[in-house]
C-alpha cells in the first residue's frame, strides 16, 4: 500500500510540474505572439519544402 501512495505523489508532483511548464510557455506566447507565430510559419514553410520538394 505505501508503495501505490507514493507512486501517486510521485505522478502528482510530474503532474504539477507539467502543469507549471505549460503555464509559463503559454505567458511567454502570449508576450510574444506576432514572433511565435512568424516563427511557427517560417518553420512549416521549412518543413513542406523539405517534404514536398516540388511545391
Amino acid at each position: 500500500m505505501e508503495k501505490l501512495c507514493d507512486m501517486e505523489n510521485d505522478d502528482g508532483l510530474l503532474f504539477s510540474k507539467i502543469v507549471l511548464e505549460l503555464e509559463q510557455l503559454m505567458e511567454v506566447i502570449h508576450a510574444n505572439p506576432d514572433k511565435i507565430l512568424a516563427e511557427s510559419m517560417n518553420a512549416r514553410k521549412e518543413h513542406l519544402s523539405h517534404s514536398h520538394p516540388q511545391v
